[in-house]
C-alpha cells in the first residue's frame, strides 16, 4: 500500500521545516523529502511525504490539495507518490539569471517575473553560505517551456531593482561535465577550477575575476603569460559547474572564451 505523497510547487527557500509545519493539524505527520534539482543543484521545487499509513496519507491529500498554502500566493499541489518513485520534473523550466543587484531576493526575483509570466513557480537567489550575501545570480522555473523560451528572448536587460539581468539557458549538469576538456583535467570529486581558452592576449586576472565573479566564491584567478589562457579557482564544485554553464562561449575583451574543467 501506498503511503507516500508528491508535493510539487515547492519554493526554493521552503525547507523540510516548514513543510512539516504545514500538516500540524494533520492526524498523522509526515516525514518530509526535498528533491534538489538537476540543473541548479538546489531545491527542485518538489519532494515526498511519507505517513505512517496509507489513511493518513489519503486524508491529507484529500484534505489540503488545491488549497492556498497558509501566508504564501501558491496553492497545496499534491498527488500520490508511488513509494517516493514519482519524479515529475519534465514539466518545470528553468533559465539562469545573472548580474542580480545585492538587494535582490527570492521574492523580488519571483514577482519579476511572475508579473509577466502566469506559469513561473518559483525563483531562487544563491546565497553566500558563509557570509548570507547574495552571489548575484539565481534561477527561476517555469511550468511552461513556452513561457520560459519567452523570457530568454524578452527579460535580457530589463531591469530587476537598480540592475539589468542576463538571462540565458540553465544547461544541466552533465552537459557542462561533456564538454571538450581542451587539455584540461577531467571532472573528478571536487574540483573547483574552471579553464578558460582562447582569451586575448590583453585579459588580466582582474577582467577575469570582474567577469566570472558574479557566478560564485573565487580563491584564485592566474593568467599564465603567452598561453591565451587562464585558470578560475571557486570555493565550490557547484560554483565552478555554473560558470563553466554560463560562461562558455561568451566573449571576453572581444573573443569567445571556452570553459571547462581545469586542475585544482
Amino acid at each position: 500500500e501506498c503511503k507516500t505523497l508528491w508535493m510539487g510547487d515547492i519554493q526554493m527557500h521552503w525547507d523540510e521545516a516548514f513543510i512539516s509545519s504545514l500538516f500540524a493539524s494533520a492526524a498523522e505527520q509526515p516525514v518530509v523529502k526535498l528533491i534538489r534539482d538537476k540543473v541548479t543543484g538546489y531545491p527542485a521545487g518538489y519532494g515526498f511525504l511519507e505517513f505512517p499509513t496509507q489513511l493518513g496519507a489519503q486524508q491529507v491529500l484529500e484534505t489540503f490539495n488545491g488549497q492556498l498554502i497558509p501566508n504564501t500566493m501558491h496553492r497545496f499541489r499534491m498527488n500520490w507518490g508511488a513509494g517516493g518513485r514519482r519524479i515529475e520534473t519534465s514539466d518545470d523550466h528553468s533559465i539562469f539569471v545573472g548580474d542580480l543587484a545585492p538587494d535582490v531576493g527570492d521574492e523580488l526575483l519571483l514577482s519579476t517575473f511572475n508579473s509577466r509570466f502566469s506559469s513561473v513557480r518559483g525563483a531562487k537567489v544563491v546565497m553566500d553560505p558563509v557570509t548570507r550575501m547574495s552571489k548575484g545570480f539565481g534561477f527561476v522555473r517555469f511550468g511552461s517551456k513556452e513561457e520560459a523560451d519567452q523570457a530568454l528572448q524578452t527579460m535580457n536587460g530589463v531591469y530587476c531593482s537598480s540592475r539589468p539581468m542576463r538571462v540565458s539557458v540553465a544547461t544541466e549538469r552533465n552537459k557542462a561535465r561533456q564538454m571538450p576538456s581542451f587539455g584540461a583535467a577531467e571532472e573528478e570529486g571536487a574540483n573547483t577550477t574552471v579553464f578558460v581558452g582562447g582569451l586575448d592576449p590583453s585579459t588580466t586576472e582582474d577582467e577575469l575575476r570582474a567577469r566570472f565573479g558574479a557566478l560564485g566564491e573565487i580563491v584564485s584567478v592566474k593568467v599564465p603569460p603567452g598561453r591565451g589562457c587562464g585558470f578560475v579557482q571557486y570555493t565550490s564544485k557547484e560554483a565552478a559547474e555554473v560558470a563553466i554553464s554560463q560562461m562558455n562561449g561568451t566573449v571576453i575583451c572581444g573573443v569567445k572564451v571556452r570553459c571547462a574543467w581545469g586542475r585544482s
